[in-house]
């Protein structure tokens, strides 16, 4: 894990996309792939998530899918940056010991110093070994995107 720039270690983030943003008030499907790195001393893990079934792409790379070698871009402190000019992403090593597995789920909102009352409602969690997809209704709409 890489330090901010106050030397301290808050989690690494991937999306760097002024652009980026979730509706308020409006339920979205958030769905997350870790896949660890094997051997567990190897920088070949991955990470890739969707926001209602859709990547994340910018300048002709998908930068919300992060393993050994894609996407380009650079380090800012804590902060990847996308470039299709820089150089490959090296990798995730998320475990240095092979008996280290993904046992546990947290799910967190976690605001630093909100002037705010903040809320987050998380609805149908789902654990899976392979990609769902968002949750359908009859009709075909996505239940996310219901009020």
């Amino acid at each position: 894990m890489r330090s901010g720039a106050d030397r301290n270690f808050w989690g690494n983030d991937f999306i760097n996309d002024p652009t980026f943003a979730v509706r308020r008030g409006e339920w979205i499907c958030v769905e997350l792939m870790v896949k660890l790195n094997d051997p567990s001393g190897e920088r070949n893990g991955e990470q890739q998530f969707w926001i209602d079934g859709q990547s994340r792409e910018r300048d002709g790379q998908i930068i919300s899918h992060v393993g050994p070698g894609f996407p380009n871009g650079h380090w800012v402190w804590d902060s990847f940056h996308a470039n299709p000019a820089d150089p490959p992403f090296e990798g995730l090593r998320f475990r240095k010991d092979e008996s280290l597995k993904i046992n546990f789920l947290w799910l967190e909102n976690y605001i630093t110093g909100a002037d705010r009352e903040t809320k987050v409602w998380f609805d149908d969690v789902v654990v899976a070994k392979r990609y769902i997809g968002p949750i359908r209704m009859e009709g075909g709409e996505p239940r996310a995107s219901r009020r």
